[in-house]
Parts: structure tokens; C-alpha cells; sequence
């Protein structure tokens, strides 16, 4: 079965790719804390706020470039990844209580809002417009 497959080098190409996908995938949510934060906040249903639709967010050493939605409201930060990335990676509802603290820093040479999670206790970095929404609605929302 394995010779005929290996003949077949389309279709073990396909499952190649597939099964590689899913192990990185797997192993970003593992390293990056996503996994560890979703067990804690994940999100049960659509939330309300202002949508960021292909945010860039760093979580850990993981870059999300463009592939995750962040909706920013009075509930906390809504954040999800797009469809084909989801495996091991759940919607998260995070409230603002939720957060250490928030502060603007430089990140890799831009400048950018980091969010500190109190626990788990994981970092999450934005920029642009996000980052200024985020910290608005912070110093709004995170002590009441």
C-alpha cells in the first residue's frame, strides 16, 4: 500500500502537506500559550465591538500576520484566527480583567500595544489602529 502510494506522488504530496500543516499548526498553539489561554477564555459567542478583520498580533514568538480577526468591545478582546488556521486554536473572549497591565513598547522596530495576561500569564502584542482601540477601551473598561 505504501509502494502504490509513494507511486502516486500527487496524492502523497496532498497528504504531506495536509499532515504538515496540522503539525505545525499544533505546534504553534502548543509554544505560542494559544491552547493554554483558550482552556481558560474561550469564547462561547459572538461577541460586540469594533472589528479588526486580518489583525497582526504576536502571541509569544508567533506572529499572526494578517490571519486573525480581533473585535474590541466593552465585553474584552475577541480574538480568532481565520477558518483554515483554527486546528488547536479556538476562538478566545478575554476580558479586561482579565489583563495585567497595557502599555505601548517597541517591538522588532515598531511600536506597538502590549497586553499582559495575569493568568495564564502570557503576552500579546498590536499595532496600528488595533493598538490604539485596545488601549482606549482598556483604561475604559478594565476597572469596573
Amino acid at each position: 500500500m505504501l509502494n502504490q502510494l509513494l507511486y502516486h506522488n500527487d496524492l502523497f504530496s496532498i497528504f504531506a502537506i495536509v499532515g504538515g500543516s496540522f503539525l505545525v499548526l499544533s505546534i504553534m498553539s502548543l509554544i505560542d500559550g494559544w491552547y493554554k489561554v483558550s482552556r481558560k477564555y474561550r469564547r462561547q459567542n459572538v461577541t460586540s465591538g469594533k472589528l479588526f478583520p486580518f489583525a497582526y498580533m504576536y502571541l509569544g514568538v508567533w506572529k499572526y500576520s494578517g490571519a486573525v480577526f480581533v473585535r474590541v468591545g466593552e465585553e474584552g478582546l475577541d480574538i480568532s484566527i481565520i477558518l483554515p488556521f483554527r486546528f488547536l486554536h479556538p476562538p478566545l473572549l478575554i476580558p479586561w480583567d482579565a489583563f495585567d497591565s497595557c502599555a505601548k513598547t517597541r517591538l522588532y522596530f515598531s511600536q506597538c500595544t502590549q497586553l499582559t495576561l495575569k493568568n495564564p500569564k502570557y503576552t500579546f502584542y498590536f499595532r496600528g489602529q488595533l493598538a490604539n482601540e485596545i488601549e482606549k477601551c482598556y483604561q475604559q473598561f478594565a476597572d469596573k
